[in-house]
């Protein structure tokens, strides 16, 4: 079945309703992997136990993120937004693509370190988020489309919106974690719950235990208690909330 865009007045919205579904489980996937790639991967296998407030902000992030690649989709984020407008299609595609690489790359090997960075200052965000949520995706997906390449652009509108998903994900996640930690240090109260939204499980922060600690009951009421170690997270916040003492 050949590919064709579906228009809303204006809008092209790629594969229709199949294409907003996409995003929105992309989105939704890729925001709550950022998220357990702070608190844990390990916890995934109890999301859901964790409570509603997971879902959440899956529904909300894959709401916003479709939202997102729909403007970028159709060249809607404004000409102060755009890479080198005057250049032509091909070289700015491959401009942006090749930073993405590198970026991409640095990402992988100093992660921790990135993490460790967003603690201190959350403010990088904005930049990051600025360069792969916009800037360096629009020249990529209008050159695929002009080529008349759609599937393609498609496709890399996918793998760049899990990519900016996630990071929000894991910015957010970042954010609980300073945010109890700055109580922990003024106030001495160690615990800072995760679950902002409710539910039914205990899900925290233990500063003074340096654990992520899950306690829920199972589908069939059983207690269940997972915890994980703070030595994943970044190191150097510990070793700064240790001199404090």
């Amino acid at each position: 079945m050949a590919y064709r865009y579906i228009g809303t007045g204006e809008w092209d919205i790629p594969l229709g309703p199949l294409g907003i579904g996409a995003m929105a489980i992309v989105g939704a996937a890729a925001f709550t992997l950022g998220q357990f790639n702070v608190y844990g991967l390990q916890f995934l296998g109890y999301l859901h136990l964790i409570g509603g407030w997971v879902v959440g902000l899956a529904i909300f992030a894959a709401a916003w993120g479709t939202l997102l690649e729909c403007i970028i989709w159709n060249g809607r984020l404004g000409r102060n937004q755009r890479l080198l407008p005057s250049w032509p299609s091909g070289r700015r595609a491959a401009l942006a693509a090749g930073v993405l690489v590198v970026l991409a790359g640095a990402c992988l090997v100093a992660h921790r370190q990135y993490q460790c960075l967003l603690l201190s200052a959350p403010v990088l965000f904005l930049i990051v988020f600025g360069l792969v949520g916009g800037t360096l995706q629009e020249p990529i997906l209008l050159h695929l489309r002009n080529a008349k390449r759609p599937a393609a652009a498609f496709a890399a509108l996918l793998v760049l919106e899990a990519a900016i998903i996630f990071l929000i994900g894991e910015w957010m996640a970042i954010g609980e974690y300073r945010k109890g930690l700055t109580r922990y240090q003024s106030e001495n109260r160690a615990e800072w719950s995760i679950s902002a939204f409710g539910g039914g499980a205990d899900f925290y922060f233990d500063y003074a235990r340096r654990e992520i600690l899950l306690r829920t009951h199972s589908l069939a009421g059983d207690p269940v208690e997972a915890r994980r170690p703070f030595a994943g997270l970044c190191s150097q916040a510990h070793a700064s909330e240790s001199a404090r003492r």
